[in-house]
């Protein structure tokens, strides 16, 4: 067909995707509002976007849309950077709970387990509880470093979401280009967007062997509250969002992957003109990430670490 894809999108494949991604968009928006959770916002915002994409691929089905670039540009847009939003979300949750299993709210950073009381004599000979807690609750600074963590726990979040911004911003103008008639433009572009797929691959490969570092670490120091048992029988809130992130890393990685095996193979490869492959190693993956965050909701087990 004389088409923007060398296919004619599965009208099964996308409508179930579409399907997925919009009741996940309801579902996250919902637990946002509900638990006020406004930096949780990127979620939503997210799989709303990718829903749209894989919807408009629908409407490419129809020999009149099928050479549309009116079309073709926001359905490719809107499949390929919305991702960002998830690893974004990946990232807000990994810095908040560095944050808080070190006990970084305003108090002092206290290793798991170490008690908030003690009981020292008294003048009249019974004990008194005596608080460990400092009276200074102003918030720590940027620098304060962790024993459970490579940096300051508190540089995570911003370190993170602005290489998800930058490899973004990349991303977005190399897939901006490939949109265009003309196929030098097209192979430039192809060019810019592996670029910013490798380095967002890179960024996030490194966040997550920094979770798997300060897992290992609090492990080391309180088996009892972060091994695995504790995440998936005892439910511990830390555990449970350590090994979500772990989880959901594999899914991110496996995506980021496929993107930029794609896009060095090129837009004439067999990987990147065969729909199947966008089904099972884009958005398969991605909506696996999304239902995990669903069904652990990090906001709810931050507020109890």
């Amino acid at each position: 067909p004389d088409s923007a894809l060398a296919y004619v999108p599965s009208l099964a494949g996308n409508t179930i995707i579409c399907s997925f991604y919009a009741a996940f968009t309801v579902i996250a928006a919902y637990l946002t509002i509900r638990h006020r959770a406004w930096w949780a916002i990127c979620l939503p915002t997210g799989t709303f976007f990718s829903a749209l994409g894989f919807a408009l691929r629908i409407v490419l089905r129809s020999p009149a849309n099928q050479g549309d670039k009116a079309i073709f540009i926001p359905q490719y847009l809107f499949v390929v950077l919305p991702p960002a939003c998830f690893l974004g979300f990946a990232y807000i949750v990994g810095g908040r709970l560095l944050v808080a299993v070190t006990a970084m709210d305003g108090g002092a950073v206290t290793k798991p387990g170490m008690e908030p009381l003690c009981s020292t004599p008294a003048d009249n000979g019974h004990s008194r509880n005596v608080s460990l807690e400092p009276t200074d609750t102003r918030q720590p600074p940027l620098s304060q470093r962790s024993p459970f963590a490579i940096l300051p726990p508190r540089l995570y979040t911003f370190i993170f979401v602005m290489s998800d911004i930058v490899t973004f911003v990349v991303q977005a103008v190399g897939a901006s280009l490939q949109t265009s008639d003309d196929y030098d433009t097209v192979l430039t572009g192809s060019h810019i967007y592996l670029a910013g797929a490798a380095a967002q691959m890179a960024s996030f490969f490194l966040f997550a062997l920094i979770m798997i570092h300060s897992h290992c670490k609090l492990y080391l120091v309180d088996p009892e509250s972060y091994s695995f048992k504790r995440a998936f029988v005892k439910r511990n809130p830390g555990s449970v969002l350590f090994v979500t992130l772990h989880a959901v890393g594999i899914c991110i990685l496996l995506r980021c992957a496929f993107r930029t095996a794609e896009m060095a193979l090129g837009v004439r490869s067999h990987l990147y003109n065969t729909e199947i492959y966008t089904f099972l190693l884009d958005a398969l993956p991605l909506l696996i990430v999304v239902a995990f965050f669903l069904v652990v909701w990090p906001k709810k087990y931050l507020d109890r670490v």
